[in-house]
């Protein structure tokens, strides 16, 4: 301008301030506060869903019992002079094997019960003469309070083992015997 004037100050213009800091704090805390939600969301149905319990598969029941033969033999019972308990015990044991085996509740059947329900199965049981003679025996023991010795119980030990091993199942055999060989036996 060749002759200026002097003119009034213009009027001041809005200003804007970056706030980088603020903006990426804000940011932060609204990402914070939405994983936080996602988080709580998921472990809220996390809670709501059932919990799987491992099935472990029941103990096979010549395994079972032969297991508790066992257990019997290694007790003190026969030290303790308590033949009438552990008569009892080879009893109990032996009904359940046959119970479960066969699929009823031997401690809750009688031994005539037992002895028809046996009668019944199909292949035929093996040792049916021998498992009714052994139930009689241990009827005598528990019904008719007959005091065995130690030579009786141990007797009964065995002939209860004889049982269970003789009424397994041929392929449970089969297999334990090819589990029990040596690795390269032939």
């Amino acid at each position: 301008e060749a002759t200026p004037t002097v003119r009034t100050n213009p009027l001041p213009r809005a200003q804007r301030e970056e706030w980088v800091v603020a903006e990426q704090v804000l940011v932060g805390v609204i990402a914070g506060v939405a994983l936080a939600l996602l988080v709580a969301y998921l472990l809220k149905r996390r809670k709501r869903q059932p919990k799987l319990e491992p099935v472990i598969p029941p103990k096979l029941p010549w395994i079972a019992a032969l297991e508790e033969l066992e257990e019997l033999r290694r007790s003190t019972l026969l030290e303790e002079r308590r033949t009438d308990a552990y008569f009892d015990r080879v009893s109990d044991c032996v009904r359940r094997y046959l119970g479960a085996r066969y699929g009823f509740d031997g401690l809750e059947t009688t031994t005539d019960e037992m002895r028809g329900l046996l009668k019944r199965v199909r292949p035929p049981v093996p040792e049916l003469a021998t498992i009714a003679a052994f139930l009689e025996d241990c009827d005598l023991v528990k019904f008719a309070r007959l005091v065995p010795t130690d030579r009786d119980c141990v007797e009964a030990l065995e002939r209860g083992e004889r049982i269970v091993r003789n009424t397994t199942p041929a392929a449970a055999l089969t297999s334990a015997r090819f589990e029990a060989r040596p690795a390269g036996a032939a």
